[in-house]
């Protein structure tokens, strides 16, 4: 039996392959993403056209070396930046494509261009207080269950890195309007900042999707609309906060707190109880990287430079505690009265 024909598009992570005849066979879609493509078949690779314009966050990674990495603009017409070995305007970025080479007016190797992820934004963007690192923003989001469209609560805005990762999972899908994150900062300062540090990332691409307010929690809370799908607590007395916001999240939704010390964390665990929550889990989350790459074994004679190796050891750099995550759920709708203390504490 001949093999069936099928209609499909042909996806690679860098570039969307399209080809000229809509129908392509079984096998012909197997020997596609193999390393020969189909002689008779006209491909075109079609990628993004995606340039940095004024108003851009670009990181360059310096050509010489290429572990010194930094974050430069917003771009303008007036702004420059450069190193020992010269200067650029950033006139001379705009209009340029991710991976991009840029070189000095004098011809020393310049930079290389590129679009900063959010952990890279986070990490070496100027901070006006220290942000929740990505391997713990990470980690919040994934034991909050947070889905497109949620509502989230983010009480201590901080420097707004928690924000950004909160809403760039929650947003809700194509076409909904309205913040889905209500971040909440005491400070007037650290309010201002914040705005203008979510709004830097990729021109304020996650800005629409987060609602600043600032004041006192107690204060603010009756004003913001509920119920919370979960929220976290970044604060210092996040255990006082926890009866104000237990009404205010939906039953078995998830409150986190994120304190530094282990002390915070029991009276996070007894507010919680007090007021209608019950524990899940404390984490402490860990990250070690690691060197991975090729190297060559010193040996002794003239003229022999030693066979290549693969070397892969961790980074001798120490990862230090960040915080604790303490995860609550709500359990206000649950029978009271049945049972001993440890087992009311369960669900």
């Amino acid at each position: 039996m001949a093999p069936s024909t099928i209609t499909t598009a042909l996806t690679h992570p860098l570039a969307r392959w399209t080809r000229g005849a809509a129908q392509v066979t079984a096998m012909d879609r197997e020997a596609s993403f193999s390393s020969d493509l189909p002689k008779d078949a006209d491909f075109v690779p079609v990628f993004s056209a995606r340039t940095f314009q004024y108003g851009d966050v670009v990181l360059v990674r310096e050509r010489r070396d290429k572990t010194r990495v930094r974050l430069i603009g917003p771009l303008t017409p007036e702004g420059a930046v450069g190193n020992s070995r010269g200067q650029m305007n950033h006139s001379a970025l705009v209009g340029k494509s991710p991976r991009d080479k840029v070189d000095f007016p004098n011809g020393q190797p310049g930079y290389i261009l590129h679009e900063p992820s959010l952990e890279e934004y986070t990490l070496l963007a100027g901070r006006h207080c220290t942000p929740v690192y990505p391997k713990d923003a990470s980690a919040i989001v994934s034991l909050l269950g947070i889905h497109p469209g949620d509502r989230v609560l983010d009480a201590g805005t901080g420097n707004g890195a928690l924000a950004l990762h909160l809403a760039l999972y929650a947003r809700p899908e194509e076409g909904s309007v309205g913040p889905c994150i209500h971040t909440v900062e005491r400070r007037e300062d650290h309010h201002r900042l914040a705005k203008k540090f979510v709004a830097g990332y990729r021109r304020g691409l996650l800005s629409p999707h987060i609602a600043f307010h600032q004041g006192m929690l107690s204060e603010i809370l009756p004003t913001l609309p509920v119920p919370f799908d979960a929220a976290v607590l970044d604060l210092p007395d996040a255990h006082l906060q926890l009866q104000y916001l237990a009404p205010m999240v939906k039953p078995d939704g998830h409150v986190l707190c994120y304190v530094p010390h282990m002390s915070q964390v029991m009276e996070c665990v007894h507010a919680g109880q007090e007021s209608g929550m019950g524990m899940d889990r404390v984490v402490e989350v860990g990250w070690r990287e690691w060197e991975v790459g090729r190297t060559r074994v010193r040996t002794q004679g003239e003229g022999d430079s030693g066979a290549g190796v693969w070397m892969c050891r961790p980074e001798h750099r120490p990862a230090g505690h960040t915080g604790f995550l303490v995860l609550l759920h709500n359990r206000r709708h649950a029978p009271k009265g049945s049972g001993d203390e440890e087992e009311r504490m369960k669900r």
